[in-house]
């Protein structure tokens, strides 16, 4: 067993020996930083995933990163490696997952061909009919309620050991300027799994508030 190995396995043990517990807890997040930081989780080729490669990878890693928090008492060492164990749930599951939802989510802002509308039409037809209002795109009213951020909620949201972070800036990076997690934890220096665990925690209490913005523009 090489030393990588090693850590892992001893790390995994002491978090389930501790589990559910502080040290527990501290010894979960090791073990996830070394697990983060080894270079050996699995990374499948661009061709195998369409769309955007570095988002679906890195929703797919943090769902990954959440479930072994908080199921690393299902890990069996007589299996297998951590590494093994790990890499199997990444590509077999959380890689699955993700891509699904991605397509799903575009599947769902795709706009209907003139083939799939029922009668029949013709240019002639359709030159006639009044121009309808375009409403706004579903990214435009995320952006337009995260720009405006009545009563600076959003950016008043901060990262307890990283305060020039906000969510805030953190949405607008990754929505609007389209940037990945890992390029925005490497542009402000502070570690993905902080940064990502932060922003899921803020968007699931901000999700009704976004909804909502979103609903009141659309009428």
């Amino acid at each position: 067993m090489d030393n990588l190995n090693a850590r892992l396995e001893d790390l995994a043990q002491k978090a389930k020996i501790h589990f559910g517990t502080a040290q527990g807890r501290i010894y979960l997040m090791r073990l996830w930083e070394e697990i983060y930081k080894s270079g050996k989780l699995y990374r499948p080729p661009r061709e195998k995933i369409s769309g955007n490669y570095e988002d679906i990878y890195d929703e797919a890693v943090f769902h990954l990163m959440e479930y072994i928090l908080k199921n690393i008492c299902s890990y069996d060492p007589t299996r297998g490696t951590v590494m093994a164990w790990v890499n199997m749930k990444l590509d077999r599951r959380f890689l699955r997952e993700a891509i699904a939802r991605f397509s799903k989510a575009e599947a769902q802002l795709r706009r209907p061909t003139l083939a799939s509308l029922d009668g029949e039409s013709n240019v002639t037809d359709l030159e006639e009919l009044p121009m309808p209002e375009v409403p706004p795109l579903p990214s435009q009213l995320i952006k337009r309620c995260l720009e405006e951020d009545c009563n600076d909620q959003f950016k008043c949201e901060q990262m307890r050991e990283y305060p020039h972070i906000n969510f805030q800036a953190i949405a607008l990076r990754h929505h609007v300027d389209g940037y990945s997690f890992k390029e925005i934890a490497e542009q402000v220096q502070i570690p993905y799994t902080s940064l990502v665990s932060f922003y899921q925690r803020r968007l699931k209490a901000f999700a009704p508030l976004i909804k909502q913005y979103c609903q009141n523009q659309c009428f």
